[in-house]
């Protein structure tokens, strides 16, 4: 159970270069706002971040992998809560993943080694899961990508299996589609999925170094990407993200930046270069995006990192609104 492919280390991260389609997305970023996190154990540090959400009154969601548990902040990085611990029961994880939010402010989460979703209350308190170690319709090897989708359905990006799985918020399953493979609608282990207000699919294909884009009913649209570091393509895309006015996200994980492109696949601007400065990354995993505020979940910096609003693309430029980063990042990682 514990071979589920995110625990693959890569050692050589190239930096991304602050570059765009056009001139008008070449000049401008979005602007550091703060950070917060740290290696550890205590209430608001960190041991490998993955997946986050947002609910509706922007509190902060993390899948705090490692912990084996979720914790909640304010959107200012405050800590409010959290639950979980290791093991297998109700309310227990073994390595989340990812975390999602619907429209009735419900949590779920990709509790990846235990093969299921749970499903809890804004308070951590546990009301349901469903699943198990297996591949038939329902069952999950090594689920990693989950999100909510307006009408209430819930998509699980089965990674092992090299699916997509789709819910209701009750766990009934309403269909799968996908395959191993490089073709269309293939995949080689899917990571973050996200989808839009029209109920469109966004898939981040991990080994594929593509995403791909489906409509509500699993039939293949569009892709694009490829592997590489020049802008446009990836290096082990892990998460995907939708903003208000469409434009889609993308956690480009071994080049350590944050990719965004229209609907269709058009590159509109990246940001990002390895390393643990204000703005730098070190395996970026989750994104969540609302109201022109961005969310990353700084994977091996173990921190959350937040953006918003636009500054022009020039290091010397980028500012620190406030910061509580606190050292202690992972030595060898």
């Amino acid at each position: 159970m514990t071979s589920c492919p995110h625990s693959r280390l890569f050692s050589l991260f190239l930096a991304a270069g602050l570059l765009a389609a056009g001139a008008a997305a070449r000049a401008q970023i979005p602007a550091f706002v703060l950070a917060w996190g740290g290696l550890g154990t205590a209430d608001g540090e960190f041991d490998t971040p993955k997946g986050i959400a947002l609910d509706a009154s922007g509190n902060v969601y993390v899948a705090d992998w490692n912990n084996d548990r979720i914790q909640k902040f304010d959107g200012e990085g405050n800590f409010l809560l959290a639950w979980g611990g290791s093991g297998e029961a109700e309310g227990e994880f073994f390595g989340p993943s990812a975390v999602t939010v619907d429209r009735a402010n419900q949590v779920f989460v990709a509790d990846s080694f235990n093969n299921r979703i749970q499903k809890f209350t804004p308070d951590g308190v546990f009301l349901a899961q469903w699943g198990s170690r297996g591949v038939d319709p329902g069952a999950f090897k090594c689920p990693v990508g989950i999100a909510a989708g307006d009408s209430g359905s819930i998509y699980v990006a089965d990674t092992e299996n090299n699916r997509i799985q789709k819910f209701d918020g009750d766990g009934n399953l309403l269909l799968a589609w996908g395959s191993v493979g490089g073709g269309n609608g293939q995949f080689e282990l899917p990571y973050g999925v996200a989808v839009d207000a029209a109920g469109q699919v966004y898939v981040a294909d991990w080994l594929n170094n593509r995403i791909q884009k489906f409509d509500g009913s699993g039939a293949y649209l569009a892709q694009w990407g490829t592997y590489g570091t020049v802008p446009g393509s990836f290096d082990g895309p892990q998460g995907v993200a939708l903003s208000p006015d469409g434009s889609v996200y993308v956690a480009d994980t071994y080049n350590s930046r944050i990719q965004r492109f229209t609907g269709d696949g058009v590159l509109l601007g990246l940001w990002g270069e390895a390393g643990s400065a204000e703005g730098q990354f070190r395996e970026p995993f989750g994104l969540i995006v609302s109201d022109g505020v961005i969310y990353v979940s700084d994977t091996r910096n173990q921190r959350i990192q937040k953006f918003a609003g636009l500054v022009p693309a020039r290091r010397t430029t980028w500012g620190s609104l406030k910061s509580r980063y606190r050292a202690g990042v992972r030595s060898g990682d």
